[in-house]
């Protein structure tokens, strides 16, 4: 018996979606042990966020998920450094590499508190310059109005 593709109903997407992000999760396996040098991971074409961006430590998983979601991209990996510098490995819809690099000089420990963040992007193998930036002032915005609506 033949098997029915259901994409252009909306039980089909949501179906769809979450095979993919089952998939890119049964891919992501273990975090590695190896160090990595979190510079490396968006050079080479990446972008990087003019200035500081604030936000609560407590608000970046849900914020990088969201932007994930607008642009049509999926969390495969977090990588967290010792001192709390974070880099995210994701995914667009098209199977393209995306790295999100995250880091702050202290504050990690508390949840609450205002963190001056530096953000720098990659998406795609070689950088495109104009996701990357959107990418970011998305990630950017949305903390900043978390941020205000919240009292520490």
């Amino acid at each position: 018996m033949p098997i029915k593709r259901a994409t252009g109903t909306v039980l089909g997407q949501s179906l769809a979606a979450a095979v993919c992000a089952a998939l890119l999760n049964m891919q992501a396996g273990c975090a590695s042990e190896q160090p990595v040098d979190f510079s490396s991971l968006v050079a080479g074409g990446g972008y990087s966020a003019p200035g500081t961006i604030e936000g609560r430590y407590r608000d970046l998983d849900a914020v990088i998920r969201y932007s994930c979601g607008q642009f049509d991209m999926a969390v495969v990996e977090l990588i967290q450094a010792d001192g709390g510098d974070r880099a995210y490995r994701i995914r667009t819809i098209n199977d393209e590499p995306v790295w999100l690099v995250i880091a702050s000089g202290s504050g990690w420990d508390d949840p609450r508190a205002l963190l001056q963040l530096d953000l720098s992007a990659k998406v795609g193998r070689f950088g495109d310059r104009e996701r990357e930036r959107d990418f970011i002032t998305l990630i950017r915005d949305r903390l900043a109005y978390l941020a205000e609506r919240d009292t520490p």
